[in-house]
């Protein structure tokens, strides 16, 4: 009886969380997304299981229609809407509601088809983009300088238009619309910006020409910058195919803003130079984010082989605590604060102060130089050194490389540990011990 209790409790706690969760997310689509006057639309979704819908149909003008529907038993519902024959060309919204919950898409009615409607759209893109340009270009030919806020409008535009022209690709035209119309209000106040007396004194076709070469070449140095720093991170293994691509996207661009300007045309060839000092920042921006990923990748890396070598002095002078019982009990109390130094390198490297971290390891590498000093006896120093060697060249090396360096390491730990155990130390003149390996 408690068994079936304990069952009818749960049934009832997943109704609820399978409500919770309905009344959370209703859903809603109308297709297609452009429609003529006096065709339907079908309206699809879901919602709670066999409940009240409430769906109201509205354009820019006023809501035209709004009616009860009953979802079925598994939630969903589908209703055919009629647009009259004199539906006006606009933005339609159908919108849902539930008890506690609604949610909203967007249609288009248009004359025109779909193929029309996503030309149409081209077309107004292309006219924006031009009378932008064409206003940057007069100031400047009238010797305004372009202030910050409007090269910035200009900027945002050309991101709208690249959304818009990404929501023509999936036929998405009523959000393409939405997002052109951001783009047109971008571009108007570009080309309604009122310049004040910032006029500069007009310089001469030559002169111009001699700035704009300059911007080219200052590209071009920007470029080969960008170039360097792409193939360090090449050379540290991150994969770097698509900033290959990107320069040399920026590549072409550069030649032809030099093609340009070396045939004469001064108008175009500034416009080229502008959108590529764009993309030039954009990259410079996006190199800096990586360059601080790759420096903050070889701190761990360098970090982590320092532990290695740590834990190696750890071992050796453990074996030594026999023959060296003073000497080794220094030893590794510096270790043990060694080990602590590290600890606070990784705190720095997570929370970004990879100054502060790469100060501390150089610190505890140098610390540990010395420590090696104080192992008498030419096998075991050998062998230390050794280590060391391998250790530090673990945050140089990728793949299998490390594989075989950790392998050579535990290797020479062994040798080193076995020596330790079979040399046995033997007196001196002054009382210290040296050891001389067997054989």
């Amino acid at each position: 009886m408690k068994q079936k209790a304990i069952m009818t409790l749960l049934a009832l706690m997943i109704v609820s969380l399978t409500l919770g969760v309905a009344l959370a997310q209703p859903t809603v689509e109308v297709s297609p997304k452009v429609a003529k006057p006096g065709e339907s639309v079908i309206i699809t979704g879901a919602g709670v299981a066999s409940s009240s819908i409430i769906i109201e149909v509205s354009n820019t003008r006023a809501t035209l229609e709004s009616f009860n529907i009953t979802t079925d038993s598994a939630g969903e519902y589908e209703v055919k809407y009629q647009l009259p024959d004199d539906a006006p060309i606009d933005i339609y919204t159908v919108r849902i509601s539930t008890e506690d919950e609604s949610a909203e898409t967007t249609f288009m009615v248009s004359h025109m088809t779909q193929q029309q409607v996503a030309n149409n759209i081209k077309t107004m893109v292309m006219e924006a983009k031009k009378r932008a340009e064409t206003a940057l270009i007069e100031a400047r030919k009238e010797g305004h300088v372009v202030p910050l806020e409007i090269r910035v409008k200009y900027s945002q535009g050309l991101a709208e238009l690249d959304n818009a022209a990404n929501a023509i690709q999936i036929q998405n035209y009523v959000s393409a619309q939405g997002t052109l119309q951001n783009a047109m209000n971008l571009f108007r106040e570009v080309v309604e910006y009122t310049f004040g007396d910032d006029v500069v004194q007009p310089i001469n076709a030559e002169q111009l020409k001699r700035r704009l070469q300059e911007k080219i070449d200052q590209l071009k140095r920007q470029y080969h910058e960008i170039n360097a720093a792409v193939e360090k991170l090449n050379q540290n293994g991150l994969n770097v195919e698509t900033l290959q691509r990107e320069l040399e996207t920026l590549r072409v661009r550069i030649g032809e803003a030099q093609s340009l300007l070396d045939e004469g045309n001064i108008t175009e060839a500034a416009q080229r130079i502008e959108q590529t000092q764009q993309v030039v920042t954009q990259r410079l921006a996006s190199l800096r984010q990586r360059q601080a990923e790759i420096t903050k990748r070889l701190a761990e890396r360098y970090k982590t082989a320092l532990e290695t070598r740590v834990q190696a002095y750890i071992n050796t002078f453990q074996l030594l605590q026999a023959v060296r019982p003073v000497q080794s009990a220094l030893a590794l109390q510096e270790l043990a604060t060694l080990r602590q130094r590290l600890t606070v390198s990784g705190t720095a490297i997570e929370n970004g102060n990879l100054v502060t971290a790469l100060q501390e390891m150089k610190s505890t590498e140098y610390r540990l130089k010395r420590l090696s000093d104080t192992v008498n006896g030419p096998y075991t120093s050998r062998l230390l050194s050794r280590i060391d060697e391998l250790t530090a060249s673990l945050d140089k090396s990728t793949g299998i490389d490390i594989v075989k360096i950790e392998t050579e390491i535990e290797n020479t730990q062994d040798e080193l540990n076995d020596y330790l155990r079979r040399s046995p130390p033997q007196g001196n003149t002054d009382g210290s011990t040296t050891q001389k390996p067997r054989g």
